[in-house]
């Protein structure tokens, strides 16, 4: 059971996305007074007055719609919506405080007023005072959960404290019923959904509001960026040079150039972005980091390493950047240069799990396993509260085939994350390579219920049936698995194989035909489409299939076993007995090889 290197071959393409997100920061961070704006009042026209007063206002005649609201007032004094006018014009005049108390006396004399609340939240917020301002806008959205402003405040205010699910759901809530040709905040939504990956989704949000001639050059920037995400390396480059031309003397175009250039494989112009971004800011960290990126991607590791060095230098937090030196000297196969700047970060006391981790995987991968466990051990001592460190160490177990410790740490990690897919397959599998096929089942049952929609995890639950001979259950997943994705070649391969088995011969060639057809190549699929032809005594034909897949894979030997079985059929003795020779040779533990054993002995 092999560890799961939780960075190292991500990391190119995330530090890509992260320092390209990074750029798209959102623009509203901070509502200036400047930009109040006087938006929905409750039900201003049921008073001839206070509609004119609002029209006044909308005007930018500020003083004279003032004056309208106050005789307004003087006929009901009660008159929320008033007060409401008047605090929002004297905040668009300049005066805040004034404007303040207003609006205040307007949800007093009508709490209910949901769209004083947003404009209370607005100048809280413009004056940074953040916590008073949410506290308004969920009002605002309690008392009127279509208040758009209020939800995209919100959205704006969870965006700051990293709290990216609710901003999202809050900004999403901001866009709704707005018209097709609004922006505001559907730059920061998109750039939240790169954050997730879910590139598509920021596609679709502004494709059609950010055109090409559009000056918004964080737009672009986050549209280029979802653009990459998808692998559509043109339109990507495309949407970063605009930004460049918008902004021409700044680093952010070109940093996102240097990336696409990069994962374009065009080098040159990426290296030349690049070191135009550190011309422009020579004491950022990031161009100094993405410049060893393309570096590393050259294979120039001694680049790489000198412009890691420099980020190093410059970063206030340069534990990613050291981890990405050990990756260098990884890829040299200079494991001890790893193991030095990954004990240097723990020694610091700046360590997360993350990089014990990755120095127990590394002296892991190096053979060097009593350091490993060391590592691992020192990882759940020093994070006792969380499920990945046991999680970690029962995968070092497993690797070394304790499997007794492996699901003992495996189901710590359980009692701190219950539905945590990744444990559960850990579990499942530990047990199965225990020999303890039931618990191998019941938690991959779990599994399956937890995620159900999940075909590689049905897969690997039928995959388990099939092993424990149990082919009618195993065939009913297979069949829903293709119900879904009617070309998973995995399933179709081993639906033959249940089915043959079953004695559905006629079925099972049909099947296997199919999975060979899509898979022409793959001697795993050729294997069982020759073995079920043999069964239906079609041998001519399931010669020519299985001499395909022995060349395909020479040293697997369940396949030279079918060939030697079929060459016997056909009356080919010697290259009968040749075949299974070699097949024994290879291996004499293989399910089929009994049976390869006593053909060889009639032979």
């Amino acid at each position: 059971m092999c560890a799961r290197h939780r960075v190292s071959g991500m990391l190119v393409g995330l530090s890509a996305f992260v320092a390209v997100s990074f750029l798209g920061a959102p623009q509203a961070s901070a509502i200036p007074i400047k930009g109040f704006e006087m938006g929905d009042v409750a039900q201003p026209r049921k008073n001839l007055l206070l509609g004119e007063a609002l029209e006044l206002v909308n005007k930018g005649q500020f003083d004279e719609g003032i004056r309208k609201a106050r005789e307004a007032l003087k006929s009901d004094p009660t008159l929320a919506p008033a007060y409401e006018v008047i605090g929002a014009a004297q905040v668009m005049k300049g005066d805040v405080d004034a404007g303040l108390s207003s609006l205040k006396k307007a949800v007093e004399l009508d709490p209910k007023q949901s769209s004083a609340h947003t404009k209370i939240g607005d100048v809280y917020m413009a004056r940074q005072q953040d916590a008073e301002a949410k506290k308004q806008f969920l009002k605002a959205v309690e008392l009127n959960p279509a208040d758009n402003r209020a939800h995209q405040r919100l959205g704006i205010l969870y965006d700051r404290e990293k709290r990216v699910d609710l901003a999202i759901t809050h900004y999403e809530k901001g866009i709704a019923g707005t018209a097709p040709d609004y922006v505001g905040i559907k730059v920061d939504l998109g750039r939240l959904y790169n954050e997730r990956r879910q590139f598509d989704r920021t596609v679709e949000l502004l494709a059609k509001v950010i055109p090409p001639e559009s000056a918004n050059t964080t737009g672009h920037i986050v549209l280029g960026t979802a653009y990459l995400g998808l692998k559509q390396t043109d339109k990507a480059i495309a949407e970063f040079k605009i930004a460049r031309k918008l902004e021409p003397d700044t680093e952010r175009a070109p940093l996102s150039l240097g990336i696409a250039y990069r994962e374009n494989g065009n080098f040159k112009e990426s290296l030349a972005e690049l070191n135009q971004v550190v011309k422009i800011k020579p004491k950022w960290s990031t161009g100094y980091f993405q410049l060893g990126e393309t570096y590393f991607a050259m294979k120039n590791s001694a680049a790489a390493l000198e412009s890691f060095r420099k980020a190093e230098q410059l970063s206030p937090n340069p534990l990613s950047v050291q981890k990405r030196m050990a990756e260098v000297h990884l890829a040299d196969k200079q494991t001890d240069q790893a193991v030095q700047i990954y004990k240097k970060i723990i020694q610091s006391g700046r360590a997360d799990a993350n990089t014990y981790d990755l120095l127990g995987t590394t002296y892991q991968m190096s053979g060097r396993t009593e350091d490993a466990e060391k590592t691992f051990i020192e990882l759940t001592r020093k994070f006792p509260k969380e499920a990945f460190p046991p999680y970690r160490l029962g995968l070092f177990y497993g690797f070394v085939r304790q499997y007794d410790k492996a699901i003992a740490e495996l189901k710590t990690a359980l009692s701190r994350s219950p539905e945590d897919p990744l444990v559960l397959k850990a579990l499942s599998v530990s047990h199965h390579q225990k020999g303890d096929r039931p618990g191998a089942l019941a938690y991959a049952q779990q599994l399956v219920k937890l995620q159900p929609a999940n075909l590689n995890e049905q897969f690997y639950l039928a995959s388990l049936y099939h092993d424990e001979r149990d082919f009618p259950k195993a065939v009913g997943i297979y069949e829903q698995i293709l119900s879904k994705e009617p070309a998973h070649v995995p399933a179709l391969n081993n639906l033959a194989d249940a089915q043959a088995q079953l004695g559905r011969l006629e079925e099972a060639e049909k099947t296997a035909a199919k999975a060979a057809g899509l898979a022409p190549e793959n001697a795993t699929i050729l294997d069982t489409y020759g073995w079920i032809l043999h069964r239906r005594g079609k041998d001519r034909e399931a010669l020519a299939v299985l001499e395909k897949s022995a060349a395909a894979a020479p040293e697997n030997p369940a396949v030279l076993y079918h060939l030697g079985a079929v060459y016997h059929a056909l009356g080919k003795n010697d290259l009968a007995k040749s075949s299974l020779q070699k097949a024994l040779r290879i291996s004499e533990r293989f399910r089929e090889a009994p049976d390869a054993k006593k053909l060889l002995e009639r032979l």
